[in-house]
């Protein structure tokens, strides 16, 4: 039987589980990268896009969006020998995400690098399931800036995301909970958010409809990195692409969560009471691709908040991204949102 693209890469994959997978590449974002990335999914805020930013406890000018980084992790697993580049004999798709951690700031402008370690190849249906863990850190530095887990499939032929994991069926959107938004507040000190901790547990209903269009999607992936043809032509990606037409970036997806979570009372951008980090992730699941163009929202359950410490709210949300018209939802994330209130002194506390 003739080899295809697919199987030469997973043998050249199957001999490198347990260690690293390529060597650690450099990359270095400008600010002008982060401006667009962070008007894109909606958190066009003053640590990532004001230079001359400080914080205290060390932060000193603008930091990266943590979805910014993550978004390179296509980028990296193909320079790394992953066919993520659709070709003839050979399809890749994004099916998840483990545990996903931002654990310091990485300064807009300074270069990092990108290692990766290949956990498991594993023949399941008409797919290979790639498990690989991330670590983003500065050159020489000990603690990282990211460290993030993987999963990801190899197909011979056209991708899907459904179908290939022992795991709960998928969640049917007339099974969601309606849920009320966290009440509008002009302040978001202690007294806000002693209020979001009395709400744990609770579902904060479902946000407005929003679209994705072409040119939003196209500049998503140009920013990434993503392998493979950028253009304007829908006709084009009809004919060619493994989805059967323009699709939404599974991390341009998930980034919207800063987008629609100040949509049912959790705010984002830093104001005058506090700043908000994106802490990490707990688990992702992309059920299936969304086209460009088609409607989507997100219903959101508040699952946990607590004071972590003095000042410091970690608050952990559910997101089941719906797309109009279909029955089950296509994304389900729980998202970890780190809100620190501004001290008394008029800085922040650290």
């Amino acid at each position: 039987m003739a080899r295809t693209g697919a199987a030469d890469a997973i043998d050249f994959l199957a001999a490198r589980v347990g260690g690293p997978l390529g060597a650690a590449a450099r990359f270095r974002t400008d600010q002008r990268e982060e401006d667009v990335f962070a008007c894109l999914i909606g958190d066009y805020d003053p640590m990532h896009n004001e230079p001359g930013w400080t914080f205290e406890g060390g932060w000193d000018n603008t930091i990266m969006l943590g979805f910014h980084v993550l978004s390179f992790l296509h980028r990296f697993l193909a320079g790394a020998g992953v066919p993520v580049e659709p070709a003839p004999g050979q399809s890749f798709a994004t099916l998840g995400l483990g545990r996903v951690r931002f654990v310091s700031s990485l300064p807009v402008g300074t270069e990092a690098e990108w290692s990766i370690e290949l956990t498991s190849v594993e023949p399941v249906g008409d797919a290979h399931l790639l498990r690989t863990e991330h670590r983003v850190q500065l050159p020489g530095a000990e603690r990282p800036m990211m460290v993030a887990q993987h999963l990801g499939a190899i197909f011979g032929g056209r991708p899907h995301l459904d179908g290939l994991l022992a795991e709960p069926g998928r969640p049917a959107i007339a099974e969601i909970p309606a849920g009320t938004p966290i009440p509008e507040s002009k302040e978001h000190g202690e007294s806000f958010y002693r209020g979001v901790l009395a709400r744990s547990g609770e579902w904060l209903g479902a946000t407005p409809w929003t679209v994705i269009d072409k040119r939003s999607a196209d500049v998503f992936r140009l920013l990434s990195g993503e392998p493979g043809p950028i253009h304007s032509n829908p006709a084009w990606d009809r004919a060619h692409s493994p989805w059967g037409g323009t699709v939404v970036h599974p991390f341009h997806l998930l980034s919207l969560r800063s987008f629609f979570l100040p949509q049912v009372g959790l705010p984002v951008l830093t104001d005058d009471w506090m700043a908000a980090f994106n802490y990490g992730l707990d688990g992702v699941r992309w059920y299936a691709s969304v086209p460009t163009e088609k409607r989507v929202r997100d219903h959101v359950q508040l699952l946990e908040a607590r004071e972590k410490e003095p000042g410091r709210y970690l608050v952990k949300t559910r997101h089941l991204v719906e797309v109009e018209g279909e029955p089950l939802v296509a994304l389900t994330a729980d998202t970890l949102s780190l809100f620190a209130l501004k001290s008394r002194s008029g800085g922040t506390t650290g």
